[in-house]
């Protein structure tokens, strides 16, 4: 794949582990798989690829920044609710937006929602944050999918948006709580939006 951001991947690999930084690639290449494919099909008519490509470099790159972590707690508040700061594992998603807008000059709000709310979802995901959403769980990298329920997953991804969103949150909400743990509450909400659409479509169709 030629490389269309070569001096922002150079930065990024910088600010990651060579791990975090493969994972980042691997979604990148997910998200464009999945995206340019929504666009071939006709699923949606305002995704830009370019600016998915530039979130989906971007959505892990506050993640092994425990000075930025710590010192942007009441930014961050501010900007994108407590929500996001009431587990350690989700502070990055919103510190990587910040990131992205404060350092690296991105505006789109589409954007900026898809990283700030990639872990979690969110009803305010457009398609672009829809397909880093599931780029981000389906990257061949994950150890908990098989290479067949990567393709799976992957297959549904492109051919059934919703369904695969659907999919993608319970397999979420099953591994939180098979750890003893409940569903962060924006998830709930993502699901239940997803539910609602599916429904309307259900009814729709019929």
């Amino acid at each position: 794949m030629t490389e269309k951001y070569p001096e922002i991947i150079i930065e990024v690999k910088k600010r990651l582990s060579q791990k975090r930084f493969d994972h980042t690639c691997r979604v990148r290449d997910a998200a464009l798989q999945i995206g340019e494919q929504w666009l071939r099909n006709g699923e949606t008519q305002n995704l830009d690829c370019e600016l998915l490509e530039l979130a989906a470099l971007l959505h892990d790159v506050a993640k092994e920044d425990d000075d930025l972590l710590k010192n942007r707690a009441l930014h961050l508040e501010f900007r994108w609710g407590k929500e996001l700061l009431d587990q350690a594992n989700l502070i990055h998603a919103a510190a990587g937006a910040f990131v992205a807008e404060m350092e690296f000059g991105i505006k789109e709000s589409s954007a900026l929602i898809a990283i700030a709310y990639h872990p979690t979802g969110h009803p305010k995901l457009d398609a672009l944050g829809h397909a880093l959403y599931l780029a981000d769980y389906c990257e061949p990298g994950r150890p908990f999918l098989t290479a067949k329920e990567h393709k799976k997953l992957m297959n549904r991804a492109i051919s059934d948006r919703h369904g695969a969103l659907l999919e993608v949150v319970q397999r979420k909400k099953d591994r939180v709580l098979e750890k003893g743990r409940q569903p962060h509450p924006l998830s709930s909400v993502f699901e239940e939006s997803l539910y609602a659409h599916v429904s309307r479509r259900s009814a729709a169709a019929g």
